[in-house]
């Protein structure tokens, strides 16, 4: 009778012992797998005249000779793509708004410990990794630009109305705005670039930052932080059109642009106006 009892106990034991080992092996075959590793990249857009901070408000130069005053200053940007070292691409699908304008920023006080200044998007959840290039699109994509913005509610929304990048009389959002006024003989006189899309044309373009650094080409968007990247944007350009003329305000077609060959030819110039610093 003893033998048979220490039989029993030890097939019970045997049995506890495989039934803990069919738990832990259940547990372990459904547990999520572990996160990609994931983090941000912070583009700051700086907006300059020549090599210094541009100001709202102050005068400035352009190469026609104009003396001009800047007020407001707006862009979209889109299809930010990360280029790996081995060609393959990461697309982000957000859509951000640039308000250079913007009174808390328009002095470039915004600041990071890595000395981003300027205008800030954060694109976040980006592959942690190392890349060799960027790529983006000023302006809307087309699948959006096409959309009834009188429906969007949250505010926060960037094609919300309330932003003052949407034609109403006209479906489709401005990629770029760009205002001011000019010095015309002692008269002050406004202008005004807005640049969409028309029928026939697109007017979204492209920036390409590929082998970005001198040094080693590449950049790292590290897990649970962030890379900064700095641009500059030099208004000044904006006047120098791609045959090397420049676009003179004092010639009354030029000062308000919302369409035609003129907007394409200032949707070329805003695109080289963009450099990486």
């Amino acid at each position: 009778m003893r033998t048979y009892h220490f039989r029993n106990i030890g097939l019970a034991l045997l049995i506890s012992a495989m039934g803990i080992v069919t738990v832990s092996c259940k547990k372990k075959k459904d547990d999520p797998p572990p996160a990609a590793p994931k983090g941000e990249l912070e583009l700051y857009i700086n907006p300059v005249v020549n090599t210094a901070d541009l100001v709202f408000g102050n005068n400035y130069t352009n190469g026609a000779g104009n003396n001009y005053k800047v007020s407001e200053f707006k862009m979209y940007i889109s299809e930010v793509t990360f280029v790996r070292e081995d060609g393959s691409e990461y697309k982000d699908n957000g859509i951000y708004l640039v308000d250079m304008s913007n009174k808390t920023i328009k002095s470039t006080t915004a600041k990071t410990s890595h000395g981003g200044k300027g205008a800030l998007i954060t694109i976040r959840n980006v592959p942690a990794g190392t890349y060799k290039g960027i790529r983006f699109t000023i302006g809307v994509p087309t699948n959006k630009n096409n959309i009834d913005a009188t429906k969007i509610t949250d505010t926060n929304n960037p094609l919300h109305t309330n932003n003052g990048m949407y034609w109403s009389w006209n479906a489709g959002y401005i990629f770029n705005k760009f205002e001011g006024t000019y010095d015309s003989l002692g008269n002050t006189k406004p202008f005004k670039f807005h640049i969409g899309n028309s029928v026939t044309e697109d007017r979204r373009m492209r920036i390409n930052f590929v082998n970005m650094t001198n040094d080693t080409h590449t950049f790292i968007i590290p897990n649970n932080d962030h890379y900064v990247l700095q641009c500059s944007v030099d208004v000044n350009k904006f006047f120098v059109n791609p045959d090397g003329t420049y676009h003179d305000l004092n010639v009354v077609a030029n000062r308000i642009v919302m369409g035609g060959n003129k907007a394409t030819t200032l949707a070329q110039n805003m695109a080289k106006a963009i450099t990486k610093n």
